[in-house]
């Protein structure tokens, strides 16, 4: 076959021959490292006559590849072609549960496999009243992947889409904050649905990056060898120690799972002070990662965020390969102005794209072709695949001609965090905290405005710039890089933000957690593991500072950025319905609660949540039966003999109820006419008996006779 081209991979030098000449020119992948890059032409060269030699191995042993990988001290186990992820299992017991476990356990993986029906984290839920986590666990170890994330494990079939979840409280929660927010006002949706939906909260949802970076005690050796052959899988049995990482900015930056050209600050006008750079048709794909992503963030906030990006730049987001805003935030209460890059995935036609913005010719004859109106100015470059949109009162005197040749002049922090992004990461967002902060009220709907200045003042008074950019696939990826005022260094950042971090489960814990009471336990769940959430997140994280910055990276599994994502929304919404000036009452010890003294007094007293889903009826006459702070017994012989067995499904909700209620609403249930259900109450032994009549009556047992309850 003719080779049309033969090219050499910018990343890992191999030769690669092009054979079809329709690549060339167009962003084409390593099949060595499998790394993306622009299949340019170069110099041809002489065709060379190949001879064939038939190939003949060099001995009888099986060939081991070369690839450099990461060695432990002790002996590795057979490689695992496929495996599995860390599950986070999904709760399914409404039951007071321990505090959150703020230092999780050691979770040895890599790169991870999507499961085809993934659960989110299984943290403690919140109860209207909670005991206090433990402060001082022991220290955990967290494993991180190798470096090696440029060909992750495929899975092993394509699992089902996860959907969005289903409308319920927080969802109408959400829409009434959607409601709210002024016209001039969306581009926080851009910071804060993608980025509030991963890093604002509740007056301290903050931290949000997520690293599955390595964490252990005992640093490993690596050994440097050749590239492996293409397809050849990764090896996952590398561990860095915390220490390592710090010390090691190019062993972090190897975790960077898309590495490319910097934004760039071309056709973007002087003096903006707010860039957001998104990748629209990645994030509205049909890739797993990122479907699950859009779940997470509810459909709701997608289909009003690809709303509003289509209201700017009249196309769909699934066209737009890549949408840079650049918004000037002035004084306090002057509204934001937005101009944007616009680069469609595939070039359009101009007559199209004209039509698709009003205004009159800047230009009698063009190009260039410059559309205005009273408001913003349109250029649709002779690419026909890129637009310029720029507010009227900055695009006069030629300045967006000029700015397809010269990049906009912006602070030299701004534009220092800027070199060192990436135009393929999937949201990149630059900005002042105090810059913000003015703004806020014009950025943000007043629902979150409180949880969004908690957010910025939680960067406190010495950071200048800040930049956040976050990519979920493979793996969920997340960096912020923080420039200090000439008043501090990146050295006193870290010191103070890394303790501040430290100590945010806590305070999510203790002010934000404790005070709310969602009513749908969906919310309830993702509320109350939000603090556990973060001490893993918190775990996961590597500070590293120079003289100019701080960076702080975190890698984390890919269901991370859909957990989070889910609970920073719902805690988000749940904090419109909280007041939190109310102090939280003090958990009662154990010998401070006064229950009555019989066992039938306490199950007409004590009250609880009865709502099961899909649970166990032995789980849940221990929970019912725990409430009350008697024994049960459920009797296996008498259930068996009636053909029931102790896992019978329970699923209703009759919301806080008596404990006499909760169980009457179970034993009715299984009132039949040759096997009856009955309760037997021992005052004696404080202590319930769940049998069936035949056995009670067998035994001498006394039957409780429940009152009849209005269904």
């Amino acid at each position: 076959m003719a080779v049309a081209a033969k090219l050499r991979c910018p990343h890992c030098k191999q030769d690669i021959k092009i054979t079809n000449p329709a690549l060339l020119g167009k962003k084409v992948k390593c099949p060595g490292c499998q790394k993306p890059f622009i299949a340019s032409e170069g110099p041809p060269s002489p065709p060379e006559p190949e001879e064939e030699v038939p190939l003949r191995l060099a001995s009888d042993d099986l060939p081991v590849g070369t690839k450099a990988r990461i060695v432990s001290d002790a002996p590795l186990p057979p490689p695992v072609l496929n495996p599995p992820a860390p599950e986070f299992p999904q709760p399914t017991s409404l039951e007071p549960l321990p505090p959150p476990v703020l230092n999780p356990p050691v979770v040895q993986s890599s790169i991870p496999v999507i499961p085809a029906a993934p659960a989110p984290p299984s943290f403690p839920t919140v109860a209207d009243t909670l005991p206090p986590p433990n402060v001082n666990p022991p220290s955990p170890q967290v494993a991180a992947p190798a470096p090696q994330v440029s060909a992750p494990v495929p899975p092993a079939a394509t699992p089902p889409v996860v959907g969005a979840p289903p409308a319920g409280g927080a969802a109408s929660e959400l829409e009434r904050m959607r409601k709210r927010r002024g016209k001039g006002t969306w581009m926080w949706v851009l910071l804060g649905v993608v980025a509030v939906a991963v890093i604002g909260g509740a007056g301290y949802l903050v931290s949000q990056q997520k690293p599955k970076t390595a964490v252990t005690d005992a640093p490993v050796a690596a050994t440097p060898t050749d590239n492996v052959p293409a397809n050849d899988s990764p090896i996952h049995d590398g561990v860095y120690s915390k220490r390592e990482l710090e010390l090691s900015t190019e062993l972090v930056r190897d975790f960077a799972p898309a590495q490319g050209e910097p934004i760039s600050l071309l056709m973007l006008p002087d003096g903006v002070n707010y860039v957001v750079h998104l990748r629209p048709a990645e994030l509205w794909s049909n890739d797993f990662e990122f479907q699950v992503f859009r779940a997470a963030l509810t459909e709701d906030v997608t289909n009003w965020m690809a709303a509003k990006i289509e209201e700017l730049t009249k196309h769909k987001p699934e066209q737009i390969e890549e949408l840079t805003l650049g918004i000037f935030l002035g004084a306090r209460g002057m509204e934001p102005e937005i101009a944007a890059v616009v680069r469609l995935k595939e070039p359009g036609r101009m007559s199209e794209l004209s039509g698709l913005f009003t205004g009159e010719l800047a230009v009698e004859l063009p190009p260039p072709y410059i559309k205005m109106t009273a408001a913003q100015a349109v250029w649709i470059q002779e690419d026909q695949q890129t637009i310029v949109i720029w507010p009227k009162t900055v695009a006069g005197s030629g300045a967006l001609q000029d700015s397809a040749n010269i990049e906009a002049d912006v602070m030299p922090h701004m534009k220092r965090l800027i070199r060192n992004s990436s135009r393929q990461n999937l949201v990149t967002i630059v900005a002042s905290p105090t810059d913000l902060k003015i703004a806020s009220e014009k950025l943000f709907a007043q629902p979150v405005q409180a949880p969004m200045n908690h957010l910025l003042n939680w960067f406190g008074e010495d950071v200048e710039y800040a930049s956040w950019t976050v990519h979920p696939d493979p793996y969920l990826y997340s960096q912020i890089g923080v420039c200090a005022k000439s008043t501090s260094n990146p050295a006193i950042l870290k010191n103070r933000l890394e303790s501040q971090l430290a100590d945010l489960p806590q305070i999510m814990w203790k002010d934000v957690a404790l005070k709310m009471h969602p009513r749908e336990k969906r919310v309830r769940d993702f509320v109350g593991r939000y603090p556990a959430m973060l001490e893993a997140f918190q775990q996961s994280t590597v500070f590293q500072n120079d003289a100019d910055q701080l960076t702080v990276t975190t890698v984390l599994p890919a269901m991370a950025g859909p957990n989070l994502a889910l609970a920073t929304l719902f805690t988000v919404a749940e904090a419109e319905e909280t007041d939190f000036s109310t102090m939280v009452a003090q958990t009662p010890s154990a010998t401070q609660v006064v229950l009555p003294d019989t066992v039938l007094e306490r199950m007409k007293y004590v009250k609880l949540e009865a709502e099961f889903q899909a649970k166990p009826i032995e789980e849940a006459f221990v929970y019912i039966c725990g409430e009350m702070k008697v024994e049960v017994f459920v009797d296996g012989d008498a259930f068996k003999d009636a053909g029931w067995t102790k896992n019978m499904k329970q699923d209703f909700n009759l919301g806080v109820v008596t404990a006499e209620r909760a169980l009457a609403q179970i034993i009715n249930k299984y009132n039949e006419r040759l096997s009856q259900m009955v309760v037997s109450i021992d005052e004696k032994n404080m202590r319930i008996t769940v049998t069936t009549k035949k056995f009670a009556e067998r035994d001498n047992l006394p039957i409780y006779e429940f009152p009849k309850f209005d269904e």
